[in-house]
């Protein structure tokens, strides 16, 4: 038989499967449907043990088109062994890969097709581009310039056009079927990467196809092999060696030496792998040896291909550094100011067209100006070498900056800290007429050099405008604007001058996109700041709920008989069950309308219990045209007390709140931590205002609230402020183990026996799976939104995970307990860090770590009247205050910066 008649299909797919009873017909019906006809396809769907029905889906598949469908089952084995036992059915001139989880745009399969005929004796493999769906969507990373075109790309010249995935790639059959190439079933994580560049390794050649498209699912965080691949010792003990060092040694026994395309495919994928957060928690004896392999794979990685992978420069550095384990950035040498490594020049300062790594540039997070000074804070974007300063050019001197030592940008690369840039501050005086620059003084020798580098500004700098448009901002008289690339003036003008700049700034706006609607915004809310007016706080919590703190705040200011002139505003949707008993209390504004907007512009305050990014930007994008007519002050009421480390999300840089609400002085204290960055006068001891709200009225019940979880979120949908309906929600451990506690056969019992009811409220981020829990015999779905102030008054008890509910329940004297069965996996998987309180050593109640105990503990529980023993001691110990005097303490505070402010606004 001639090699012709052993092919019966033009392309062989094999889609290897586990557990995939969701997606794995969007993969089939994307095969069936290709444009190449069904009479050159052979689909091969390898079932690798599934434990759900995605093998009968599979197999009825196979019945409806048994002539190009077949279907293999096989124990449990991964993913290469599954691609290889479908390799050996395959009946196709070429075989292609596709994930059961993804798919191929329809004329895919054609497409490579026609390019093998053409270009058939040039290359044994073929890649198409990937595109992300799911919960990330875009270009895949890897696809870079590769798929400009169509053709064949000769890696002993693009050497870092790396291939990696076996998704999309087509090989032809008999350079798969040789006794040399096979994937390596020890491989977890790695087992494409090495294959493809195995085959590729043969020609120094693949084609690639840019007309069509491979739709690559992407999951959420933790649901896929790859990012649960780094928990297993495996990941660093053998994958590297079966993986990278077998691609080394195929590489010295074909050429006698590592082709450089390879060497970038090892540093490509060694650049994930010195990111690797799980590192840490690694065995001494597992790091020493896992470190001890890198160190021999990185010998044969020329320097220049580390330092042109496409990663940040800093990561490149210290890949170079451990390489020949030095700190490059002690031992490179100036020339010129010119840095150079062992002869190759590694970074420069001074401007040019082609960087050979991002531009150097100052981004400024805080300016405020007092009518003589004016003070800076913010990040220097660059490398720190020996013999350089960072500053500001003013006057024709260069100021050096202060060094803010705070929350060092700093990451973690296996276990070093690596500086990713510099904070700073600086107070310079700046008159008439005069400016300032970000810059840098190198020193070399006697010699030294001053470069000045690019700058952008943050919104909480009150600068309106980009670096495109231009920087632009309004103190009363003065006014600061950017000249050419990263200068910025200070003028002080008459009344006509600062029109004349307005309506510079406007004209150029509107040439940047801003529509005649922000723009009349911006001119009305001069004009009105202009005339008398009272001061105006705008408040609020959510879009759809109210029931917090700023709604406690408001009541507080709307009936203060205090003779401050507050004129208190609440922002809630109409749509909220709460709209019309707040419109009994005073003004209520729909968010993100006109008069909510304009209402912001005039405000002294912005204050809410929410930190979520379309609350504190309600103009979205438009913000640039208007961030000089910010509210003066944004303050954080919380949404509970802050007992964990969340300095990633709440830090000042990001957020940029004048206040922050503590209620603890152990709580206070942790904000003050460098890692947030806030002053000690802008981190407050008041307590939370609606704990003012807060009464008591037990009604026999036992009330479950646990938290969020971070991989179980939709996306967000900023018209409501809620999170969409996450697919993969009902299979989660989370829904399975809750919906447990409330189905327990012993717990519904206990609660009807002793005339009670369970209420189960599910965090807000979870609002659109309510429906999907099913009540218990004695349990009830809270509805959302959840009226948690009139949970709190009836229920008993409480029970929940990490909520920082549990404070407002050990507020009013009430028993607790936590169930906390994944505090390792939350911990490991949260936006946040375990912070100073102590669950076991601070709690206001027990701690369980197991089904069976939670339900003993909480049957417990049921017969418990008020906190007793330690618990109790505990709480009396935790809060600063224990009355109803909270919301006028936030109150105070914030009439007393208003009063104290001297020039923050352009008023």
């Amino acid at each position: 038989m001639n090699q012709e008649e052993e092919y019966l299909f033009a392309v062989s797919v094999i889609v290897a499967a586990y557990n995939s009873e969701q997606w794995v017909g969007v993969a089939m019906d994307s095969l069936l449907h290709q444009s190449i006809g069904l009479e050159s396809l052979q689909i091969i769907i390898v079932d690798d043990g599934s434990t759900d029905s995605t093998g009968r889906i599979a197999d009825e598949y196979a019945e409806r088109y048994p002539t190009n469908i077949m279907v293999i089952h096989q124990e449990n084995q991964g993913v290469g062994a599954a691609r290889n036992a479908g390799i050996s059915a395959a009946k196709g001139r070429y075989v292609g890969f596709l994930d059961s989880d993804d798919y191929l745009a329809l004329d895919a399969v054609e497409s490579v097709c026609n390019f093998f005929e053409v270009h058939d004796l040039e290359c044994d493999l073929v890649a198409i581009p990937i595109e992300l769906f799911g919960t990330r969507t875009g270009p895949h990373w890897n696809n870079r310039q590769r798929f400009r075109k169509s053709r064949v790309i000769d890696v002993t010249d693009q050497w870092n056009t790396q291939h990696l995935h076996a998704g999309g790639t087509f090989v032809k059959s008999d350079v798969l079927k040789s006794e040399s190439i096979a994937f390596d079933p020890r491989l977890f994580i790695s087992e494409d990467l090495t294959l493809i560049n195995q085959i590729i390794l043969r020609t120094l050649r693949y084609g690639v196809v840019s007309n069509t498209t491979y739709y690559y699912r992407r999951h959420e965080a933790g649901g896929s092999l790859v990012s649960s691949a780094n928990l297993n010792d495996e990941y660093y003990t053998g994958v590297p060696r079966w993986s990278y060092q077998h691609l080394i040694h195929e590489s010295l026994a074909s050429y006698g030496h590592v082709p450089r395309y390879i060497q970038s495919v090892i540093a490509y994928d060694l650049s994930w792998r010195f990111r690797d957060a799980h590192f840490a928690v690694l065995s001494d004896s597992i790091q020493a040896e896992y470190l001890e392999i890198l160190q021999e794979i990185l010998k044969y990685v020329d320097d220049q291909v580390i330092l042109a992978q496409k990663i940040a420069i800093e990561e490149r550095l210290q890949i170079l550094g451990f390489k020949h384990q030095t700190s490059i950035l002690q031992a490179a040498e100036n020339r010129q100011d010119v840095y150079y490594f062992n002869q190759i020049p590694i970074y420069r300062y001074k401007r040019q067209i082609r960087n050979m790594h991002r531009a150097p540039s100052c981004h400024i997070t805080a300016f405020s100006w007092d009518g003589r000074d004016v003070q800076l804070s913010g990040v220097y974007k660059c490398m720190s070498f020996r013999g350089v300063t960072f500053g500001f050019v003013s006057g024709g001197k260069f100021i050096p900056a202060e060094v803010d030592s705070r929350a060092p940008l700093v990451r973690e690369m296996l276990g070093v800290k690596v500086a990713t840039g510099q904070r700073f501050q600086l107070r310079v005086s700046l008159g008439q007429g005069e400016s300032i620059t970000p810059a840098v003084r190198v020193r070399n020798g006697a010699q030294s050099n001053i470069y000045r580098i690019g700058l952008s500004m943050g919104r909480y700098t009150r600068f309106a405008g980009d670096s495109a448009l231009g920087y632009y901002r309004r103190d009363k008289g003065s006014i600061f604007r950017q000249v050419g690339k990263s200068k910025i003036i200070h003028e002080e003008l008459s009344f006509f001058g600062i029109m004349r700049r307005e309506l510079g700034f406007m004209k150029r706006a509107r040439s940047h996109g801003a529509s005649w609607k922000v723009l009349g915004l911006r001119q009305l809310a001069t004009a009105r700041r202009a005339l008398p007016h009272r001061e105006t706080w705008l408040l609020g919590d959510r879009k759809l709920e109210a029931g917090d703190n700023a709604e406690a705040l408001f009541r507080y200011a709307r009936r203060s008989t205090r003779n401050d002139g507050v004129n208190a505003v609440f922002w809630l949707s109409p749509q909220s069950s709460d709209y019309r008993t707040l419109k009994k209390v005073g003004r209520v504004v729909k968010p993100n309308s006109l008069r909510f907007k304009l209402t912001y512009l005039r405000s002294t305050w912005f204050a809410s219990s929410a930190a979520d990014e379309f609350v504190l930007n309600p103009f979205g994008s438009d913000l640039r045209f208007v961030n000089d007519m910010r509210p003066a002050y944004q303050g954080f009421l919380q949404h509970g007390i802050t007992k964990d480390d969340q300095s990633q999300w709440l830090n000042k840089w990001s957020k940029g709140f004048d206040l922050f609400v503590t209620s603890a002085e152990r709580e206070r204290l942790s904000i003050l931590s460098d890692s947030y960055g806030y002053d000690p006068n802008e981190v407050v001891l008041t307590g939370m205002p609606r704990f003012d709200l807060l009464e008591s009225s037990p009604e026999g019940r036992l009330l479950i609230a646990p938290t969020w979880r971070r991989q179980l979120v939709g996306e967000l949908d900023p018209e409501t402020g809620r999170n969409l309906p996450l697919e993969a929600f009902s299979d989660s451990e989370y829904f399975k183990f809750w919906q447990a506690v409330i189905s327990d056969s012993r717990l519904n019992a206990v609660l009807a026996k002793n005339g009670m009811r369970g209420t189960f409220a599910l965090h807000p981020s979870h609002a659109e799976e309510v429906g999907k829990f099913v009540p218990g015999p004695a349990f009830d779905i809270s509805p959302y939104p959840h009226n948690y102030r009139d949970l709190f008054r009836t229920s008993d008890v409480l029970a929940t995970d990490y909520s920082s509910v549990a404070f407002d329940f050990a507020y009013l004297r009430k028993p607790i307990v936590y169930i906390q069965t994944d505090r390792e996996s939350f911990f490991a998987s949260h936006l946040y860090n375990q912070g100073y309180f102590s669950y076991d050593d601070d709690g206001f109640g027990p701690v369980t770590s197991t089904y069976d105990e939670t339900i003993d503990r909480l049957i417990e529980a049921i017969g418990f009247e008020g906190l007793a023993g330690p618990y109790a001691e505990r709480v009396e110990h935790f809060f600063a205050f224990s009355d109803h005097s909270n919301s006028e303490r936030v109150y105070t505070e914030m009439i007393d910066r208003a009063k104290n402010v001297q020039v923050r606004t352009n008023r």
